[in-house]
């Protein structure tokens, strides 16, 4: 039996969202529904967590409706006594919660999301403007934004970097011909890889793939971001297109992982 995907539920889209959840998805949790019936919740923050069955019933529900709902719900349909299946959610959301992968809904959270997604911009922003303001060498350029990268990811979380660095550049159009742009995406490829190689920090393929996007984007071409998951080991990879190209990245090794989101 093969497994696969059968679902993508993210905390701002409305199908995981309901106004009598008492529970969402942190901003940075993706929760992947999967052909067998059970879950993996990816935490962009490098974590992948497998959850059984029944779990991923659990979470559903919860993620739909208020607490108690869910549980008179689950004990209906089992024949448990619902005092049981109220303790086992419980339990369950208070594991979820510890580990930063669910949240109650309420405004102290979304005033805290407020904050850091303004910090990001202004810290951000400033920064993105300096690197590409001036006639700076490529590769002092792709190690200020491997850097750049790597700093705003762990401080603000992959989201809204992404959210950031989006709102930067917005709608790119194509400025070069193919023979042009052929010759600057081999540039840009093996500049990152040749900066990732010598940087002092640990640079991941997160780094690498916005990296790459940043100064394709910037030389006026059109490139996508692109996470993908592999089940079995579970697994995330993210990787950098143009066209049918990977950049920073070898083309075989993302070949195996499900794309789950594009950015671009």
């Amino acid at each position: 039996m093969v497994t696969t995907i059968e679902e993508i539920c993210k905390s701002d889209l409305g199908s995981t969202l309901s106004c009598e959840a008492q529970y969402i998805l942190a901003p940075d949790v993706i929760l992947l529904l999967i052909s067998d019936g059970t879950a993996r919740l990816l935490d962009l923050g490098g974590y992948f967590y497998a959850i059984s069955a029944t779990g991923t019933e659990m979470l559903e529900e919860v993620l739909e409706r208020d607490t108690a709902s869910a549980a008179s719900r689950m004990a209906l349909r089992y024949g448990v006594d619902v005092q049981q299946i109220h303790k086992d959610l419980k339990s369950f959301l208070e594991d979820l919660k510890k580990r930063g992968l669910v949240r109650r809904p309420n405004s102290r959270w979304h005033l805290i999301s407020d904050i850091k997604t303004f910090v990001a911009f202004f810290m951000l922003f400033p920064a993105l403007y300096f690197t590409h303001c001036s006639d700076r060498l490529l590769r002092t350029k792709a190690w200020i934004l491997l850097t750049l990268g790597y700093i705003s990811i762990a401080l603000f979380g992959w989201a809204t970097t992404v959210t950031v660095w989006q709102r930067y550049y917005r709608k790119v159009s194509e400025l070069q011909s193919r023979q042009e742009s052929e010759k600057t995406i081999k540039t840009i490829d093996e500049v990152v890889r040749a900066v990732t190689a010598k940087h002092f920090l640990n640079i991941g393929c997160k780094e690498r793939a916005l990296c790459c996007w940043d100064l394709i984007r910037s030389a006026g071409l059109p490139a996508k971001l692109v996470l993908g998951v592999d089940l079995f080991p579970l697994a995330s990879h993210c990787w950098c297109e143009f066209g049918s190209q990977v950049l920073s990245d070898y083309e075989d090794r993302c070949e195996r992982f499900t794309p789950i989101l594009c950015y671009e």
